[in-house]
């Protein structure tokens, strides 16, 4: 009788290993305004280094959350931040960036891109948008009217107007016979008065334009008085010999013989 054979195979199935994830970002900016901070916070899942970019170069990193990662600053250089972490750790996290702007910003909106790479090179991309608002509302103030006369110099008067930042100033002539301007760009030009027949109106714009990219305009007017000359008046007396009558002098009557 022959014998019998159990042969028995054992199969041993590897189960493949579960793939991380894609990796993932959210980005969040906020508002701010000229000279003062705005912090961006950026959300990411499955991934190893995040870098923030198109930020402007004149914006300075005053803080960050790292999340236990290493944080590298080259906003000055290349206009962006990012964030790495240690090899495997891919870890759901949250990290933030603080920048302050500078006193000159223009007002808008800016969008700061947020890349985030996993271990394998796949990536993706989201978007923080950044908005920078005037604080200060600019006002321009062209000062108070004046009373001149013609061929006298003047000087018009921006220095009681306000705003964010530097202010730039461009005066221009509205309205009277035209005068030129000296120092046209600047808080106080100056200019001479014109020669006039009769008492004359003059105007003048102001424009002034903050650091924030506001602008406001004021008006004032300058009124020329005629020059009105100089007169001297002279009287001479000329010895009269009379023979006889009445001969009238400084009002009063003298008899002659």
């Amino acid at each position: 009788m022959g014998a019998t054979v159990v042969l028995t195979v054992v199969i041993s199935l590897l189960a493949a290993p579960v793939a991380a994830g894609t990796p993932a970002v959210t980005a969040a900016g906020g508002t701010t305004s000229p000279g003062e901070t705005v912090t961006v916070d950026v959300d990411v899942t499955n991934a190893q280094t995040v870098k923030l970019s198109n930020v402007p170069t004149d914006w300075s990193v005053v803080g960050s959350a790292d999340a236990e990662g290493t944080f590298n600053d080259q906003v000055a250089s290349e206009g962006l931040v990012g964030w790495v972490w240690l090899s495997g750790d891919q870890s759901s996290k949250t990290v933030s960036v603080t920048f302050r702007v500078p006193d000159d910003e223009p007002t808008g909106d800016r969008s700061l891109d947020a890349t985030v790479e996993d271990s394998d090179g796949n990536t993706d991309t989201g978007t923080a948008t950044v908005t920078v608002e005037s604080s200060t509302p600019v006002t321009a103030d062209a000062g108070l009217g004046q009373n001149v006369d013609a061929g006298s110099s003047v000087q018009l008067d921006g220095t009681g107007s306000s705003g964010d930042g530097s202010l730039t100033y461009s005066w221009m002539q509205t309205a009277g016979p035209g005068v030129s301007l000296t120092d046209a760009d600047t808080a106080t030009p100056t200019f001479t008065a014109p020669d006039v027949s009769s008492e004359t109106t003059l105007a003048f714009e102001l424009t002034v334009t903050d650091g924030a990219g506001g602008s406001d305009a004021d008006t004032v007017q300058v009124t020329v008085a005629p020059d009105t000359p100089d007169y001297t008046a002279s009287v001479r007396f000329e010895d009269q010999t009379a023979e006889s009558g009445t001969v009238s002098c400084c009002g009063k009557a003298f008899a002659t013989r």
